[in-house]
C-alpha cells in the first residue's frame, strides 16, 4: 500500500475551510451582544462563559462537519492508506482543542467534540470503504 501524501494536505485544508465557514455562520446565527469586540481575547473568553447549550451543540456540529469534510476529501482524492482520513482530520481536531481550551469552553464540550470528530472521520472512512478496520 502507498503512504498517504498530498491528499492529507488537501483534506486538512478542506477541514480548516469548513471550520472558517462554520465560524462565520455561527456568528451570523448567534451574534455577539452589542459592544463586544471580537478582536479582544479577554472579551471573547468572558463571552464564552455565558454561551448557552444551543450554541455549544451548534459548535460541536460544526466541528463534526469539518472533521468529516477533511476525511472525505482526503479519502476521495487519493488511493493512499486508509488512515489518510484520520490524518487529515487530526489538524482540525488539534485546532479545535487548542482554540476551545484557549477560549475557556467547558472541557466536556471540547472532549465530546473531539470524540465525535474522531467518530465522524472513522464513519466517513467506513462509508468510503477505506477504514483501517477493513
Amino acid at each position: 500500500m502507498r503512504r498517504p501524501g498530498i491528499e492529507v494536505l488537501w483534506g486538512a485544508l478542506a477541514g480548516l475551510v469548513a471550520l472558517l465557514i462554520a465560524r462565520m455562520l455561527l456568528l451570523y446565527i448567534f451574534p455577539p451582544p452589542p459592544g463586544v469586540n471580537l478582536a479582544d481575547a479577554e472579551q471573547i473568553r468572558q463571552l464564552a462563559g455565558t454561551l448557552t447549550a444551543g450554541v455549544f451543540v451548534a459548535l460541536v456540529l460544526a466541528w463534526i462537519i469539518a472533521a468529516a469534510a477533511a476525511a472525505f476529501v482526503a479519502l476521495t482524492m487519493g488511493e493512499g492508506e486508509p488512515s489518510s482520513g484520520w490524518m487529515a482530520a487530526a489538524p482540525v481536531g488539534l485546532l479545535v482543542a487548542w482554540r476551545g481550551l484557549a477560549l475557556h469552553y467547558p472541557v466536556w464540550v471540547v472532549l465530546i467534540g473531539l470524540v465525535l470528530m474522531g467518530a465522524a472521520a472513522f464513519g466517513v472512512g467506513r462509508l468510503r470503504g477505506r477504514s483501517p478496520g477493513r
